[in-house]
């Protein structure tokens, strides 16, 4: 392999990779004001539904603001160690990496904010603040002609 081989490309997943806990689940149920939240939970563990469904049914029942998501992170996300040392030997050799994750880019681009690490395309779930507290979660990746999951890895990969 050459120093700069540009026809290297990493997709690296978010949660439980670059961050070592898993942040959505926990994101999700701190935010909740209706207990209702747990049949939808209930139905993805079954199978009966994917992340995508789980996401339209439960933004309405969120409530957070950006302040919100800064200070749940600040608590409950954690960099992997070694994933600055990992970017900085990827990019030195000129390897493109790419986030892809079922989870949000809003927690994953405060996480990367904290630790100064810029200009990686996220392949995510939209997660938006709206007035009165309210999220809205919107899905640029899903598949159309599946909707389970709210990012399709496999289209992305096959973008690629």
């Amino acid at each position: 392999m050459s120093k700069k081989d540009s026809s290297i490309l990493i997709l690296c997943d978010f949660d439980g990779t670059i961050s070592v806990k898993d942040t959505v689940n926990r994101l999700i149920r701190s935010h909740l004001v209706d207990p209702e939240w747990r049949y939808h939970v209930k139905r993805y563990l079954r199978g009966n539904t994917g992340s995508r469904g789980v996401y339209e049914a439960v933004a309405p029942m969120m409530r957070m603001n950006r302040e919100d998501l800064e200070e749940f992170v600040s608590e409950h996300a954690e960099l992997d160690p070694g994933f600055p040392d990992f970017l900085e030997w990827a990019q030195n050799r000129g390897i493109d990496i790419k986030i892809v994750s079922d989870g949000f880019d809003a927690t994953i681009k405060t996480l990367f904010n904290t630790h100064g690490i810029e200009g990686l395309d996220i392949f995510a779930n939209c997660l938006r603040f709206v007035e009165g507290n309210r999220v809205e979660i919107s899905n640029p990746y899903a598949n159309p002609d599946c909707g389970i999951c709210g990012t399709c890895k496999l289209m992305i990969m096959e973008r690629f």
